[in-house]
């Protein structure tokens, strides 16, 4: 009888979890294309400590969970005053998928990357 409730339960976080998350993956292919401008590993640490950016971690994984996909990495961008976190999973067919996050607040965010996003020169 436990075995039914924690079955029942588990169920009901995957539903709600899927809920919140779905939005990370259906922006890989909806939306407009944005012109990305992204940062090196160094500049990253600085812009979220200047910005007080989100952790791009918990969006990574969230994405990762609902699309069954490996998470390769996830790299804060900029387009125009907006900060992006582009999120890179590997679906289990081989492709690789892209979406965008809202780097304050960790929300998805309509748009789709650019296909080849350049690096910002490190200063």
């Amino acid at each position: 009888m436990a075995w039914r409730g924690a079955k029942f339960t588990a169920g009901a976080v995957v539903l709600a979890i899927s809920t919140l998350i779905a939005p990370y993956l259906s922006f890989a292919k909806e939306g407009p294309q944005l012109q990305l401008e992204c940062f090196s590993v160094a500049q990253t640490r600085r812009e979220i400590a200047q910005h007080k950016l989100a952790d791009p971690f918990p969006s990574m994984q969230a994405a990762s969970t609902l699309a069954q996909a490996e998470p390769l990495s996830a790299r804060l961008c900029r387009s125009g005053d907006l900060f992006l976190y582009e999120i890179s999973l590997l679906s289990k067919d081989g492709r690789i998928v892209r979406t965008l996050v809202d780097a304050v607040s960790g929300k998805p965010h309509p748009a789709r990357p650019e296909s080849k996003p350049e690096t910002r020169p490190e200063h």
